[in-house]
């Protein structure tokens, strides 16, 4: 099968995260890959592919909040509420830096927020892009998220720019976040650059270009604990949980999420039962 773990990787701008994936399996010559959280061609930072045998720990994973780096331009809606899509309104206002600053404060906590027109979302089964692009009326539903943090970096009034940093939940669509920003100022605007810096605990620190990417580049679950703690075994429970049978718990508090592991080698991903750990998903061809 290959080697199995996790890739940090440094998306540039431009290719989808399946082309990102494409570029791997090619270079890598590993077919079975996934990714934790979807970024739009027109933004750039971190990706998590999952590979081979860690795919089956990506629905465990706590990719629930997000830290994105990104610039709100003043003076033009977009479609697609992107620099990509065509104008849909114009205004001659920006605002000054306080009032940008006292505009935030409604942003950050609880909010709701309506999802681009241009995005994956399903509209009654079908994709919203794809309505859009067939020119079909149709409404997004808002949806409830958090915006944990929401800062002004920077902020370039001549040029009509802000800069921000937030920390949200998954499922918050910066483009969105921008355009209503925009607006509570009592102007239009778009997202000109996103970049993703963090997906829970990791980080884009640790990460590598598509193209410079190699086997050395693996990281392990185990030394990348995530919903789950690292929970070595000796050999004969190796062969227990390999066929598909329970061990004993003498130390694992009650439904703790486990990443049974041999010599740093993932086995299987296990639950702490009372008396027992039980196997949940098993890794008899990790590499």
């Amino acid at each position: 099968m290959g080697k199995s773990g996790f890739l940090l990787i440094d998306k540039p701008l431009g290719p989808t995260s399946f082309d990102v994936i494409r570029t791997l399996r090619k270079k890598l010559g590993i077919r079975k890959m996934g990714h934790a959280g979807t970024l739009d061609p027109l933004a750039s930072g971190l990706l998590i592919i999952a590979v081979g045998e860690a795919t089956k720990l990506l629905p465990y994973m706590n990719t629930d909040r997000k830290t994105y780096l990104f610039e709100l331009s003043f003076g033009t809606e977009t479609d697609t509420d992107d620099r990509e899509g065509s104008p849909r309104s114009t205004s001659p206002f920006c605002p000054s830096k306080e009032e940008l600053e006292n505009c935030l404060a409604q942003f950050r906590g609880t909010i709701e927020q309506k999802p681009p027109r241009y995005s994956a979302i399903k509209i009654q089964g079908k994709r919203a892009y794809k309505k859009a692009r067939h020119g079909e009326t149709f409404d997004i539903p808002a949806r409830t998220v958090q915006i944990y943090e929401l800062t002004l970096c920077a902020f370039d009034q001549q040029n009509r720019i802000a800069q921000f940093r937030a920390d949200v939940s998954a499922g918050t669509y910066i483009r969105s976040l921008c355009r209503d920003i925009a607006r509570a100022v009592g102007s239009v605007g778009h997202a000109s650059k996103i970049h993703r810096d963090k997906i829970g605990a990791y980080s884009l620190s640790h990460a590598v270009a598509p193209d410079d990417c190699s086997n050395n580049n693996f990281c392990s679950p185990v030394d990348f604990p995530d919903n789950w703690t690292p929970y070595e075994i000796n050999e004969a429970d190796q062969k227990r949980v390999l066929h598909g049978m329970f061990l004993q718990n003498t130390l694992a508090p009650l439904s703790q999420l486990l990443l049974l592991h041999r010599k740093n080698t993932p086995i299987a991903l296990a639950q702490a039962e009372g008396e027992r750990i039980n196997p949940k998903k098993v890794f008899p061809s990790w590499e």
